[in-house]
């Protein structure tokens, strides 16, 4: 059994947070375990590395895990609360922040009130609109143009069926500043970014234990692909046409076949 296998078992148990109770939720993302119990859910980064992300030593793992804590404590200070190490002592035992050698650390962060929103990078958190989830594991990813940024939610907004929102916002956007100029490369942003997130639903759908959360992942994931293309091949009827910014238009939510 590695460290973090033991580091794994000791979360998924309720006596570990000193209380009984319900079972500990668990959450799988590309990078990371989410450990829900109570009130308090707490992010395991995986022993794993990706093209982008390097997370197989301990070392590795506490730098990031301070990272995000950094990174996300300025949009999000009431969701992300602090670093914790799990430990294990003389007798072997594990615990949170113990004196003994360190197996692991974790960041603990408030409970969202869906699940699904950890593989989000937006929510509503006490009536407001709160950023999280900041990329902290690599600089390299995480400073991008601003219409990049933006093109993730305008391609959000169109996937969760709030078009109508997309062009209202792009416009405050170029309302804010002199960048109608920047635009060109607005469509090919926006279908990198479905098409990014249509694989990460394709990875997540993978790691499902039943076959209803399957196909819920691989049905959003193949709406995104479809949406992908649409942005290439007819983003006009997306309601984003650059020419037409001057006047209020919604964005349409039909489908390619």
């Amino acid at each position: 059994m590695t460290a973090q296998q033991e580091v794994i078992d000791f979360l998924s148990r309720p006596e570990s947070y000193g209380a009984s109770g319900p079972a500990v939720e668990i959450i799988e993302t590309h990078g990371s375990l989410i450990f829900l119990h109570g009130e308090r859910a707490y992010k395991l980064k995986r022993a794993i590395a990706y093209a982008a992300l390097d997370f197989l030593t301990l070392t590795k793992r506490e730098r990031a895990c301070h990272a995000e804590l950094r990174l996300n404590g300025r949009t999000a200070p009431g969701i992300y609360l602090e670093v914790r190490s799990i430990t294990r002592g003389l007798d072997g035992r594990l615990a949170f922040d113990g004196a003994g050698e360190v197996l692991d650390w974790v960041v603990v962060m408030r409970r969202f009130p869906q699940t699904d929103l950890f593989e989000q990078m937006a929510l509503l958190f006490e009536g407001r609109p709160t950023l999280f989830d900041g990329i902290e594991f690599s600089d390299l990813i995480a400073c991008i143009d601003v219409l990049y940024d933006l093109a993730f939610v305008l391609m959000d907004l169109q996937h969760h069926r709030l078009g109508k929102l997309a062009p209202l916002l792009l416009r405050a956007y170029l309302d804010h500043g002199d960048e109608t100029q920047d635009c060109p490369p607005l469509p090919i942003f926006l279908s990198v970014r479905a098409a990014t997130r249509c694989y990460t639903l394709a990875g997540s759908a993978l790691r499902q234990t039943t076959p209803g959360a399957r196909r819920k992942k691989t049905k959003q994931a193949l709406a995104l692909l479809r949406q992908s293309r649409i942005y290439l091949l007819d983003h006009q009827a997306l309601g984003l046409g650059f020419r037409q910014l001057s006047q209020p238009s919604p964005l349409s939510t039909r489908s390619q076949p």
